[in-house]
């Protein structure tokens, strides 16, 4: 078993029914896992990786969920920071995934 599929089977453990992500090159073996994952996990492509931060944040708000962002390494990571905290400091359930 990968590393990655690992991570969506915990995912799955944890009962988080969507995860935003922003598909990229240090998240690939991430994304693959999350599509052979789909009747279990709901995948919703954002434009930018903010965007995925900030719908996980609504999401785990909303749902009084956990809810899950997927954003590749680098400057993927540190565009989601702003939501990350906000998650923190609400303490709203998100987990933050950076390939």
């Amino acid at each position: 078993m990968r590393v990655a599929d690992y991570i969506m089977d915990r995912l799955v453990q944890l009962q988080i029914k969507q995860i935003f992500f922003l598909p990229g090159g240090g998240a690939m073996h991430l994304n693959d896992a999350l599509a052979a994952r789909q009747e279990d996990i709901e995948p919703v492509v954002c434009l930018h990786e903010q965007a995925c931060g900030i719908a996980a944040e609504a999401a785990g708000k909303l749902l009084s969920a956990p809810s899950a962002c997927l954003v590749t390494s680098g400057p993927g990571a540190t565009n989601v920071l702003t939501a990350t905290l906000g998650a923190w400091l609400d303490s709203t359930p998100v987990v933050v995934i950076s390939g």
